[in-house]
C-alpha cells in the first residue's frame, strides 16, 4: 500500500511515460472486481446471521 500510494501521485504528475489507464488499468479493474464481490458476499452473510440471531431470541436452534 506504501509503494502504491507513493507511485500514483508520480503517474498522475507525468512522471513516468506510461499511459496511466493502461498500465494501472488492470489494478483498477482488480479493486473494481473485489469490491463487487466483497459487498455480494457481505449482501450473502448479513441476512443469515440476522436470521440465527432471531432464531436464538425464539429459542430455535
Amino acid at each position: 500500500m506504501v509503494g502504491l500510494a507513493a507511485a500514483l501521485p508520480m503517474h498522475y504528475m507525468d512522471l513516468f511515460s506510461h499511459d496511466w489507464l493502461t498500465h494501472l488499468g488492470p489494478i483498477y479493474l482488480a479493486t473494481v472486481v473485489f469490491v463487487a464481490g466483497a459487498l455480494l458476499a457481505l449482501r450473502e452473510l448479513l441476512p443469515a446471521r440476522f436470521d440465527q440471531r432471531v432464531a436464538a431470541h425464539q429459542g430455535v436452534g
